[in-house]
Order: C-alpha cells, then sequence, then structure tokens
C-alpha cells in the first residue's frame, strides 16, 4: 500500500500554484543558488525542535512535507518526511527523505536522538525502587535520564504497576 499516492495530494487543488509561490516568499532569498544546495533552508517561523505548520484551505499542513511535495513530488499513503539534517525547522528538499516509521525511529535511534530505549536490569530496578522511596518534585524525570528511559517507565515502577515481583 506504501506506492499508493495519497488521496488527499493538495498538488491537484486549482489553488495550489497560488499557494506556491506564496511558500516561496517564505524561504532564504537565494534557496536556488548553488551555495545553498546542502545548507538548511530554515523556515521562516521556525523555533528550535519544532515542526513547523501552514496554513493552506481550512487545513494546517507541516511545511516540511509541503516542502517535498512542491520541490519532489507527491508523497505515498502511508509515509513520513524525514529529515536528513536533524534539523525540524529545514525545508531544504534535498535534506528531505521519504520512509516509513520505522525507517524514522531508526533514524533518531542512530542519530543519538532517542530517548527512553533501554531495557532495565534487577539490579537497575532495585536503584529505582530505592531513589523513589525519598520522592520529591522532578525525581521521576532526573531518574529517566539517569537510566535511559521515558519518564513513563519509572511512574510505572513507582505505581508497582511494573517490575511488582523486585521488592527492596
Amino acid at each position: 500500500m506504501t506506492n499508493q499516492i495519497d488521496p488527499f495530494d493538495i498538488r491537484n487543488y486549482k489553488s495550489f500554484s497560488q499557494f506556491k509561490k506564496t511558500f516561496l516568499t517564505k524561504l532564504p532569498k537565494n534557496y536556488n543558488d548553488e551555495n545553498m544546495y546542502d545548507l538548511c533552508w530554515n523556515w521562516k517561523d521556525s523555533t528550535n525542535n519544532k515542526y513547523c505548520k501552514i496554513r493552506y484551505g481550512s487545513e494546517n499542513y507541516y511545511v516540511h512535507r509541503m516542502s517535498y511535495m512542491i520541490f519532489k513530488g507527491p508523497i505515498s499513503y502511508g509515509l513520513l518526511v524525514r529529515h536528513t539534517c536533524d534539523n525540524p525547522g529545514c525545508v531544504n528538499p534535498n535534506h528531505l527523505i521519504l520512509g516509513s516509521h520505522s525507517d524514522n525511529i531508526n533514524d533518531m535511534c542512530q542519530r543519538g536522538r532517542h530517548v527512553g530505549n533501554k531495557k532495565l536490569t534487577i539490579k537497575e530496578v532495585i536503584e529505582i525502587k530505592i531513589a523513589l522511596k525519598s520522592s520529591y518534585h522532578g525525581l521521576v524525570k532526573e531518574l529517566a535520564v539517569k537510566y535511559d528511559v521515558v519518564p513513563m517507565a519509572i511512574s510505572l515502577i513507582k505505581a508497582n504497576k511494573r517490575w511488582s515481583w523486585v521488592t527492596i
């Protein structure tokens, strides 16, 4: 099913050409320069670590997806537009590739952007349970960072919904 064209391919709408003109005005002025080929084109409304959206008609779309459609073509149903530069505000089509959700997760892990991908050992769970006895605000997040797991993993241990058989 991944080779099926998205039925909501907005490039087919009559107003898309006008939208494209507006979109291009928000790119760096020299985006066509040869020197810009490898550089990130940061969306003007971009803030760090945020994926920006733009309104088209009555819908909001991610700007990196719109850039992909404008410069490269349609996005097959079910695929994501991934950044090879790890810059969520970048709309340079040379930095954008298609892939599955699994591809995106693999990118995240390979580039060290994963959060909480680790399995805990019994020894670590015991350490966590001991630390949780001195509960204070922020401890769950602190332990999550220390043990490279998502905060929910620590919260579930604290609520005795995970690792309940490990006692201290």
